[in-house]
């Protein structure tokens, strides 16, 4: 997948055809026609599991069909929409009589970059808080293994409990992530469906448009083949003197040539990319419906 939302009315358009079970995950911005678009990546989860497991890496299994995003999804998904995240670090940790974690609260910053060309950080916290899953992670439903009930509706799901309590780090840190990722993206849920996590989710990143400039500054386009060429040095910055005038000419020449093809390559590839944006999100959208009619 290869979509580049470069106007507003692109973006507005691409966010209409959004599909109720499809996660897209860009950032509130406008676009400035200041060379900054925004690229869609697609981020695919892993979503087996094994029979008696309620974890794979990316998600956690909390009721039959609700799933949280671990450490690691969000991790992919910062990746995806170019978060740095920094100064990850404790800010406290209690423990109970037999040494045993009770409570975490963890920091972590984060960057990046906006369309409007400034880069936006701040920092969030998030916390794990074992008597809060006692109360919280609790069955809806009765749970039966080969025609026997082996959990009843509201008892507590002390597996759950304790594998949290075992990863209470990465959680804290992970909570912190989650509301990082809730301020970028101004709305991440905190459980999804099966059928959701499925399809991959698209992320929105802010990148630097070199095509588009060059189109737009033909004054750029001779000093961005020569340091393609690396012969920046020779075409820019030796004095003209007698010596050196037939190499200055022949470099002249590979430069006006070369940027005659790139610009004519990067014009192609623009318009080939325009046809092919509807037909990309098309795709996606039928490969939902084709997921959602086996799901059915």
């Amino acid at each position: 997948m290869n979509i580049m939302l470069r106007t507003n009315l692109e973006l507005e358009n691409f966010l209409s055809k959004k599909k109720i079970s499809q996660i897209i995950l860009i950032p509130p911005m406008r676009l400035y026609d200041n060379g900054l678009t925004i690229s869609i990546v697609p981020v695919e989860l892993d979503t087996e599991f094994e029979p008696s497991s309620s974890f794979n890496g990316d998600i956690w299994k909390l009721t039959s069909n609700k799933f949280s995003l671990t450490r690691n999804a969000l991790d992919k998904i910062a990746t995806a929409a170019r978060i740095k995240f920094s100064n990850s670090r404790m800010l406290s940790r209690e423990v109970n009589d037999d040494g045993r974690v009770i409570y975490i609260k963890h920091q972590i910053q984060y960057e990046l970059l906006c369309t409007d060309g400034s880069n936006r950080s701040s920092s969030t916290t998030g916390e794990y808080n074992y008597h809060e899953d006692l109360s919280r992670f609790r069955f809806l439903e009765d749970i039966i293994h080969e025609g026997v009930i082996i959990h009843k509706k509201g008892d507590l799901n002390i597996e759950l409990v304790e594998r949290r309590r075992n990863n209470s780090g990465s959680f804290a840190e992970g909570n912190a992530k989650s509301k990082a990722l809730g301020e970028v993206f101004s709305e991440i849920k905190k459980s999804f469906t099966l059928e959701e996590l499925q399809i991959p989710i698209l992320v929105g990143r802010v990148v630097v448009d070199i095509e588009d400039i060059l189109l737009k500054n033909p004054e750029l386009k001779s000093h961005y083949a020569a340091k393609l060429l690396d012969i920046s040095n020779l075409a820019y910055n030796l004095p003209l003197n007698i010596n050196n005038k037939d190499l200055l000419s022949s470099a002249s020449n590979r430069v006006n040539n070369n940027v005659s093809n790139q610009i004519l390559l990067a014009t192609k590839k623009r318009s080939a990319r325009k046809n092919s944006n509807s037909k990309q999100i098309e795709l996606i959208h039928k490969k939902e419906e084709t997921n959602q009619s086996l799901i059915s």
